[in-house]
Parts: C-alpha cells; sequence; structure tokens
C-alpha cells in the first residue's frame, strides 16, 4: 500500500466542522481509510497545524486537536532531520517563483526520500511541485 502524505490545510479541514473543506475532507479520509494507505506527515506540519489551530480556535481547541490526533495510530508522524532541512533550504533558492513556505519545501523533501507520490492537501504547491493531490479547494493558511 502506498502512504499518502497529510498536509496541514488537510488536518485543519478535518479538524474544524466550519473549515470551507471540511466535508470534502472527511469523504477524502472515508476514501483513504477503505484503501487501507497509511498515512503520513512531518513533526513540521504538526507545529504548523498546531499554530493555526491556536490562531484560529483558541487553547482549548488546541489541546482538543492536540488530543484527537494523538489517539491516531493512522498518523505517522516523520522527524525531519536537519539534512532534509537543508535541503528545504535549498528547495526554496531553486523555486522563488512558486511562493512555497519553508515547510511546504520540507514537505516535498520528505516526501521524495520516502518515496510518497500523493498529499492530502488543499495546497495547490503540491500540485505545482508535480505530486497528486487529493482535495480540490484553493489554498486557506
Amino acid at each position: 500500500m502506498k502512504a499518502i502524505f497529510v498536509d496541514t490545510s488537510a488536518l485543519y479541514a478535518l479538524f474544524s466542522a466550519s473549515d470551507t473543506s471540511h466535508g470534502e475532507a472527511v469523504a477524502i479520509l472515508r476514501q483513504i481509510h477503505r484503501r487501507r494507505s497509511p498515512l503520513v506527515t512531518t513533526d513540521l506540519v504538526l507545529v504548523e497545524s498546531y499554530v493555526l489551530v491556536h490562531a484560529r480556535g483558541g487553547l482549548d481547541a488546541l489541546l482538543e486537536f492536540r488530543a484527537t490526533l494523538g489517539r491516531s495510530a493512522w498518523l505517522q508522524t516523520m522527524t525531519t532531520s536537519s539534512e532534509q532541512q537543508a535541503d528545504a533550504w535549498e528547495l526554496l533558492k531553486r523555486r522563488t517563483d512558486k511562493g512555497y513556505s519553508f515547510i511546504d519545501a520540507a514537505s516535498f523533501v520528505v516526501m521524495r526520500a520516502l518515496g510518497i507520490q500523493q498529499a492530502f492537501s488543499f495546497d495547490a504547491h503540491f500540485s505545482q511541485e508535480g505530486f497528486e493531490r487529493l482535495g480540490s479547494s484553493s489554498v486557506r493558511r
């Protein structure tokens, strides 16, 4: 089974019922579950997600979000190595026209290192970088 990378935009859409992509995110997650595809993210994506949830929902939402993620045995979190972070900086230097964030670039580096081709994301940058994106809505962060 091929793993699927999970981005902040998907994590937030799943967690927040008021997010405009919530319904689509839940439907995509159900499809992924039926295929029994492993889910992978990074420590950097989690930190970005924590910041987003805290900023939009406050401390109670952040604690609930963290507890929800903590109960998931399905989502594997990869620690981004210093070498991968260095590679992400190099990728950013080569893609100045794209508007990628550092966390986007690090995600791309990790995905390539793990041979992951699909991203559960609503961020068009994943498509721009050549990955198959599961999620059709525009970028929202």
